[in-house]
């Protein structure tokens, strides 16, 4: 064995080039990387010899083609020193060394062309709806709520007292700075927010805002509108509610409103407006 060593050294170190692709690879087709990034801290935590031993297990892809150039260049040259010679003729030594090194070399280059580009099954992703850092309760649709305060006078008179919503701080963090309005998208008139307090409209700044994984409520107070003069002049309107700089907007159709009108003449048992 020593002999053999000895008499062919070129030729071992010729295969020394491309053993750090031929590792790589392996890594990636039997999923070691786990186990050598554990190895790696240890080391970085002993010595700081993770970057050395990062290169040398996980090599840049170009290294393959320096690696084989210097791989043929050391087989010639063990080659020419060990070829013996009988006469004039040489002895062809080739066909062993195509066995022993061409077929490790045409696997490598298939794992660096195939190998590399091929891309694993994708794992079956569960679909998840993201969290809104603010929830309202007028957003579920199975259990619709009135967004508008609604009061009946007399006879099938009904007026709209104000918009009400409640909204849970989703964020992760207290609501510090707070603020919102009702905008009118039909005749651009605003109305300020307040914070329902007690059932008492409370200025948003003269509150100390919303806990995180907290309830709150808001209220923005009309002068007892008529709902046909509400249909009217706010046939469609928008909530726009900002927190500590995050302004969000949400729009109420005119079929949203009827609907809830009909709805509250419905339940308290008065009779259709039409």
């Amino acid at each position: 064995m020593l002999t053999i060593i000895r008499k062919h050294w070129a030729a071992a170190l010729a295969i020394l080039p491309i053993l750090p692709t031929i590792w790589r690879e392996l890594v990636r087709l039997f999923d070691w990387g786990a186990r050598i990034d554990l190895v790696a801290t240890k080391l970085h935590e002993a010595g700081g010899m993770s970057g050395i031993l990062g290169f040398l297990l996980n090599p840049p892809s170009w290294l393959i083609w320096p690696a084989l150039a210097i791989t043929v260049l050391l087989l010639l040259w063990d080659r020419q020193r060990n070829e013996p010679h009988i006469g004039r003729r040489r002895m062809s030594s080739w066909g062993p060394w195509l066995l022993i090194v061409g077929g490790p070399l045409v696997g490598l280059i298939w794992l660096f062309f195939i190998g590399e580009n091929a891309q694993p099954a994708p794992a079956a992703q569960i679909q998840t709806k993201p969290v809104e850092a603010i929830v309202w309760d007028f957003e579920d649709p199975e259990k619709p709520t009135y967004f508008l305060g609604l009061v009946g006078g007399r006879g099938d008179v009904t007026f709209v007292t104000s918009f009400q919503a409640k909204g849970k701080n989703n964020t992760g963090q207290p609501l510090l700075r707070i603020s919102g309005f009702i905008r009118s998208d039909v005749t651009n008139e605003t109305f300020p927010m307040f914070m329902n307090k007690g059932g008492h409209p409370v200025p948003p700044e003269a509150t100390k805002g919303v806990p995180r994984d907290e309830y709150f409520m808001i209220t923005v107070p009309f002068d007892r509108i008529l709902a046909q003069k509400f249909l009217v002049d706010f046939g469609k309107f928008s909530f726009v509610f900002e927190y500590d700089g995050h302004p969000r907007e949400w729009r109420f159709t005119t079929e949203q409103i009827e609907n809830l009108i009909i709805r509250f003449e419905r339940e308290t048992r008065r009779p259709d407006r039409h």
